[in-house]
């Protein structure tokens, strides 16, 4: 399968983390082997979701504190 990615919209933020969790489900993979990437609120709930996430040069420190990792 190739890979997927789900398009900016701030009207949709808050599905994105249930989104990827419903697709991890059907793929059968678990969260571990998700990687995120984000550097805005409305980016929360999907690096939250993800086993491994990362935050490009966060807006906010609520970005920071919801990756694993940050890249300034």
């Amino acid at each position: 399968m190739g890979n997927m990615q789900l398009k900016k919209n701030a009207g949709y933020a808050e599905f994105r983390g249930p989104v990827v969790m419903v697709i991890m489900g059907g793929m059968g993979i678990g969260p571990e082997n998700v990687l995120a990437v984000g550097d805005s609120e409305n980016d929360i709930c999907l690096l939250e979701a993800a086993g491994r996430s990362v935050a490009l040069r966060p807006e906010t420190e609520e970005v920071r504190d919801a990756a694993k990792c940050v890249v300034w």
